[in-house]
């Protein structure tokens, strides 16, 4: 029997299913939109740090990793540019959807500039992207894993070789960072802010902020988003319209049924790299799950 109105072999494909918990929430639960409260890079961290530390190496298991297959090409965010993948590095690798944008990419033409210390600084790149090497950066961390940057798009030979080692590459992650959020790369991770604390007052300057830079894209995705949700708290949880979920487990069963529906989670590149990836940090719906 369909489990969560999925069938049952794609259930275990659903990052949200294993969360759900029955226990009532104490209050209204309420989707998050941008003026929501922003999401703390501090948390982030403290999930790696508990999963580095008291999982064994169970979840960075190299079961899938071909030794053979290894990224060619890394960004360097600190240094704004790429360079030579060496053994051993730990990257970040992004999965998104790459849509239509233009920027620019690493091509025979291109390779040689992007290697100079800060070119990234001085480059246009899909909101996807940048966000990204933000957030990696903000971690702590140094290299991130983004196809558009780390294979050479007019070298059939070296292309077909990194296409051939994309399960091992996202295999070998430290972890991968999912941007499902967005139509195309163009889109920002979240439109909740990105914060490594929250300051006093950040209710105020937020609002104030948003009513100023709030995109076209914002504002057609959050009306989307609402008149979807509506139709689902209607159709798959509610005995009424207008009662929201209660637990963790209709939450979840919102947010996987949401997901089933993204553009992420429609194509074939972006499902092999859900399954190769043993660790996902999954930005969706103003959501950050782990």
């Amino acid at each position: 029997m369909p489990e969560y109105g999925v069938s049952s072999h794609l259930t275990p494909f659903l990052p949200y299913i294993e969360k759900a918990r029955s226990t009532r929430f104490s209050s209204d639960w309420h989707m998050p939109d941008s003026l929501s409260r922003p999401i703390e890079i501090g948390t982030l961290a403290r999930w790696l740090e508990t999963c580095d530390t008291h999982h064994n190496g169970h979840c960075q298991s190299q079961h899938f990793v071909n030794a053979h297959q290894t990224p060619t090409w890394l960004v360097n965010v600190r240094r704004q540019c790429i360079e030579r993948a060496c053994p051993g590095h730990r990257y970040v690798a992004l999965s998104y959807v790459w849509g239509k944008t233009e920027s620019v990419s690493l091509t025979t033409t291109t390779v040689d500039s992007l290697l100079i210390l800060g070119s990234l600084d001085n480059v246009v790149l899909p909101r996807t992207i940048r966000d990204a090497m933000h957030l990696v950066a903000a971690l702590d961390l140094t290299h991130l894993w983004v196809d558009r940057l780390c294979i050479v798009q007019d070298d059939d030979a070296e292309k077909h070789a990194q296409i051939k080692a994309m399960g091992s590459i996202y295999a070998q992650s430290y972890f991968t960072l999912v941007a499902a959020q967005s139509f195309d790369a163009s889109g920002p991770l979240s439109s909740r802010p990105l914060r490594s604390s929250a300051p006093p007052g950040w209710t105020g300057m937020l609002a104030k902020s948003a009513a100023k830079t709030m995109s076209s894209w914002a504002k057609a995705v959050s009306k989307s988003l609402a008149q979807r949700h509506r139709s689902d708290l209607a159709q798959t949880i509610a005995p009424s319209p207008w009662r929201g979920p209660e637990t963790d487990k209709e939450v979840m069963k919102l947010m996987a049924l949401d997901l089933l529906r993204t553009i992420w989670f429609s194509r074939g590149w972006t499902f092999q790299e859900l399954l190769f990836s043993r660790r996902k940090i999954i930005f969706h719906n103003n959501t950050v799950n782990w």
